[in-house]
This record gives structure tokens, C-alpha cells and sequence, in this order.
């Protein structure tokens, strides 16, 4: 595995979460009913970023790591392409909606509420493989 590979991937969601954050943060400005609706989209992606920040400390220098921390970055690799695959499509989603405000209370509101459930999870799976590896590298440095 590529050593930066957890860093490199954590920079890119990073930077598309302030992206996305932002996004959210001119609709809900521009569409005033949305803004109850977007708000806990804005508290996801703040979590997310915690936690990927922590991540990010924690695992950046993979080479330091023990092996069986080692597999576990190969499968927190996979979760951080999948949440920024999430944030493409929540910030895309978003911009359209921005222009068709009266589609937003039709579609868009349980759309965004979808993403947010996907992007929840994937967060919680951070959150798990941040407690493991902290043990680990706990148990190892022992």
C-alpha cells in the first residue's frame, strides 16, 4: 500500500467537504425553508471532518504502523472514497436545487436526508476503525 495513501485521500475529503460545506451553506441562505432541513447536513459534514482529521493524525505515516493496522488502512481507504463520492453527489444535488426551489420540498429534502444516512454510516465506520487502531497502536507500544 501506498504509504500516503491515507493522507493523500483525507486532504481530498478535506477540501471536498469544505467545498460541499459551503455549497450547503449559500442554499441554505438562498432558500430560506431549506435551512432547518440543511443544517444537519452541515452537522454530518463537520463530524465527518473530526473524524478524518483524527484519522489523518493518528495514521498518516503508515509505515510507522504495525502490520495489523496496515489492513485496516486498506479498508478505511475504501470508506473515504465512498464518503467522497457522497459529497460529490450531495454537493451536486444541492446546486441543483438551488435553481428549482419549489422541487426542493418534493424531492430534494428526502434526497439530502438519504445522503446524510449514507454519509452517517460511513463516519461511524471511521469513528470505529479510529477507536481500533488507537487500541492497537496502544497494545503494540505497550
Amino acid at each position: 500500500m501506498d504509504p500516503l495513501s491515507i493522507t493523500a485521500s483525507s486532504l481530498a475529503i478535506i477540501s471536498a467537504i469544505a467545498k460541499t460545506s459551503a455549497t450547503v451553506t449559500k442554499f441554505a441562505r438562498s432558500v430560506r425553508d431549506a435551512r432547518e432541513d440543511v443544517t444537519a447536513t452541515s452537522l454530518q459534514l463537520s463530524e465527518l471532518s473530526m473524524v478524518i482529521d483524527l484519522l489523518h493524525n493518528d495514521l498518516g505515516d503508515e509505515t510507522r504502523l504495525p502490520e495489523g493496522i496496515r489492513t485496516v488502512s486498506v479498508h478505511i481507504e475504501s470508506v473515504l472514497g465512498n464518503c467522497k463520492k457522497i459529497l460529490v453527489e450531495l454537493d451536486t444535488l444541492v446546486t441543483t436545487f438551488d435553481s428549482r426551489r419549489m422541487q426542493w420540498a418534493l424531492s430534494g429534502k428526502s434526497q439530502v436526508v438519504a445522503l446524510n444516512s449514507r454519509l452517517d454510516a460511513h463516519t461511524k465506520a471511521l469513528q470505529i476503525a479510529l477507536d481500533v487502531s488507537t487500541l492497537s497502536v496502544a497494545h503494540f507500544s505497550v
